[in-house]
C-alpha cells in the first residue's frame, strides 16, 4: 500500500520515539534494506479507525518524571501493516502538533461517527494506561489503572481517578460553548484520589 495514511501520533517531551529523534514538517524513510515489522522495526502510529485518545496508552500526558508527552498528526506510507491498534510503515511524516483540546475534540468528532449515545451517560475503565470518555450532558468518567486517563466534556460532566491518573475536564455554558479544559494529574494532595472533579468559573473544584 503507497497511499499516505493520516492519523495521530504520541512523543515524549523532546519529540523522541523509541529512542529517535523527530522535527515537525520532516519525512522519514526506513532504509529499503530493512522490513516494517508490527511491534518491531517501522514506523508506528495509532489505527487510523482507533479513537484519537487511544495515544495516551502509549504516550500519557506525563511521564514518571512529569515531563508532558507532545502529539502530532502524521502521515503514514510507503509498505504499511496496521491491527485493530496501530499502524506500521517504512514512510512517516511528521505534521501539525497539537494538544489534549485538540485530541480531544477530534476524539468528540469521532464518537459522534461511531457510537451510539450511552443513555445512563457514565464511562468507567480499569485497566492500565486506558481511558475512559464521555460526551452528554451530567456525564461522568472514572478510571482507577495506572497512568489512565479519564474525559469528560459534555456540560456539567465530573471525572475521578486513583493515584497516577489524569482527569480532562471541560467547562461549558448554557448555550453548549466550551468556556475552558484543563488537564491535572491525580496525585493524591491537591487532586484526591476517587474524588470527583469538574471545572467550574475556571477552577478545578470538588464535586458530588
Amino acid at each position: 500500500m503507497n497511499n499516505k495514511i493520516k492519523t495521530i501520533k504520541g512523543f515524549d517531551h523532546e519529540l523522541k520515539c523509541r529512542g529517535m529523534q523527530y522535527e515537525i514538517g520532516k519525512t522519514y524513510t526506513l532504509p529499503e534494506c530493512e522490513k516494517i515489522k508490527m511491534c518491531g522495526n517501522g514506523f508506528h502510529a495509532i489505527a487510523p479507525d482507533e479513537t484519537p485518545l487511544r495515544v495516551f496508552d502509549y504516550y500519557p500526558p506525563c511521564d514518571e518524571n512529569g515531563n508532558p508527552a507532545r502529539y502530532c498528526e502524521v502521515e503514514v506510507g510507503g509498505e504499511t501493516d496496521s491491527n485493530d491498534e496501530k499502524i506500521v510503515g517504512s514512510e512517516l511524516t511528521v505534521g501539525a502538533e497539537i494538544g489534549i483540546p485538540c485530541l480531544v475534540k477530534a476524539h468528540i468528532e469521532c464518537v459522534k461517527r461511531h457510537l451510539i449515545d450511552d443513555d445512563e451517560h457514565k464511562s468507567h475503565n480499569t485497566g492500565d494506561c486506558s481511558s475512559a470518555s464521555n460526551t452528554g450532558d451530567c456525564s461522568s468518567a472514572s478510571v482507577s489503572g495506572e497512568k489512565s486517563v479519564a474525559i469528560v466534556t459534555g456540560r456539567d460532566s465530573k471525572a475521578k481517578g486513583e493515584i497516577g491518573c489524569w482527569l480532562v475536564l471541560t467547562e461549558r455554558d448554557e448555550d453548549y460553548h466550551i468556556l475552558g479544559m484543563q488537564c491535572v494529574k491525580v496525585d493524591g494532595e491537591t487532586i484526591k484520589a476517587d474524588t470527583w472533579y469538574h471545572l467550574k468559573d475556571g477552577k478545578v473544584q470538588e464535586t458530588d
